[in-house]
């Protein structure tokens, strides 16, 4: 079967933005800080280009309360160290298993007269609530757009598809941060618009201070939530079977799986003195620190739809090592911006530590990632969300940058 991606192009997304007269009122749905995560800090910087354009009458709709105590895996989904963007006007309104609520963020948009609406779609949790927004503000003619990080949950089960059926398909256009997923979105909803662009810089996150020294000739680090399918304990062997003494692997963030299961792993292999365990959130000055030390980021995931890890590495100017998976692979040049290995290959990964994978040889990288950086900004990203709205014509093939 012919792929529905035949015309893509790695490099354009040629989709006209023409600014319109007068301002066109937009709103964004989803988590802002001082929520955690990804998804939350992603939605943020979003609101922020978006609310730079000077043809955009913004709002932006976040949520009283997300997860529940009970359903949330780490100590909370708020960050105390983050503070509610100053620069931003927020409602704090939409609660997540209040379907009035849901109604009343509808009633409201529709009566405010949104023309646009921008909604991440990341979980089956808030799918439902979602979901039903997106088709309140679309039978009173908004557009909708969705920012797909992910289509399916990494723990997936037929209801899970369901719901996140659900949101999808209330959808008039799609943005997504890889090739796959957005060949994956354009045959299962063949009549949506869909652009992929590359997820922009955090440059956001603030400078380091230095506060940390090397501990070793090689330093590696993994960042984010613990969770099975990145592949942390594939990161652990591939270190055990390079036989490399002078490294240090940090693994920095809440484990949603159990931590027991990594702690006996590193016992088991000898390796107490060479993986350092960050069990908690870290606080963006923290993630500065170990960016800061770090010579190479370490992605050894069994399974991604796109990760917010790889821009924030290049923010700090350090390469990666991916595994290569859709998602991952389209955004480092093995060789010049990172390394690229098979998944699933610890032995693949020590060879690399083992060989090729040296401070030097990362240090030469920067003037690489530099250049990369350059493409990545959130005003080229915001630029092609909103051309998806602005052309009218009908024929959109999956575009991107």
């Amino acid at each position: 079967m012919a792929s529905a991606l035949e015309n893509f192009s790695p490099d354009l997304c040629d989709l006209p933005l023409e600014a319109p007269s007068p301002k066109k009122r937009v709103a964004i749905i989803g988590p802002v800080e001082p929520f955690r995560g990804g998804i939350a800090k992603h939605t943020t910087q979003l609101a922020r280009s978006l609310n730079a354009m000077p043809n955009i009458d913004l709002r932006v709709v976040s949520f009283s309360q997300l997860y529940p105590s009970w359903l949330y895996p780490g100590e909370s989904d708020l960050d105390n160290s983050s503070q509610r963007p100053g620069d931003l006007t927020i409602d704090y309104m939409l609660h997540a298993l209040n379907p009035i609520s849901w109604r009343r963020v509808a009633h409201d948009l529709n009566n405010w007269g949104v023309e646009e609406i921008i909604i991440p779609a990341w979980t089956f949790f808030v799918a439902p609530c979602l979901g039903m927004i997106a088709r309140q503000c679309k039978k009173n003619g908004a557009h909708v757009s969705m920012v797909v990080h992910n289509s399916s949950d990494h723990e997936d089960a037929k209801w899970k598809t369901a719901f996140n059926a659900y949101q999808l398909s209330g959808a008039d256009s799609f943005l997504t941060h890889n090739v796959a997923l957005a060949e994956a979105l354009k045959i299962s909803y063949p009549t949506a618009q869909v652009c992929r662009r590359a997820h922009p810089i955090y440059d956001q996150y603030p400078e380091p201070q230095n506060s940390l020294t090397s501990r070793a000739g090689l330093e590696l680090l993994f960042f984010g939530f613990v969770r099975p399918y990145k592949g942390v304990d594939i990161a652990v062997n591939a270190l055990a079977q390079s036989g490399v003494k002078d490294v240090r692997l940090t693994i920095a963030g809440e484990c949603w799986q159990r931590r027991h299961e990594i702690d006996d792993l590193v016992s088991d292999l000898g390796l107490a003195d060479k993986v350092e365990i960050l069990n908690r959130y870290v606080s963006d000055q923290e993630a500065a620190e170990l960016f800061a030390r770090a010579d190479v980021v370490v992605l050894p995931y069994r399974s991604v739809s796109g990760t917010g890890i790889i821009p924030l590495a290049y923010h700090y100017e350090k390469p990666v090592i991916v595994t290569d998976l859709p998602g991952l692979r389209e955004f480092v040049t093995d060789g010049v911006t990172g390394w690229v290995v098979p998944p699933e290959a610890p032995a693949e990964l020590a060879k690399l530590i083992n060989g090729p994978l040296t401070r030097k040889a990362a240090q030469e990288m920067a003037p690489a990632i530099k250049a990369q950086k350059k493409k990545m900004s959130w005003e080229n990203y915001s630029v092609g969300l909103m051309s998806l709205w602005e052309d009218k014509s009908g024929n959109h093939p999956v575009e991107a940058v």
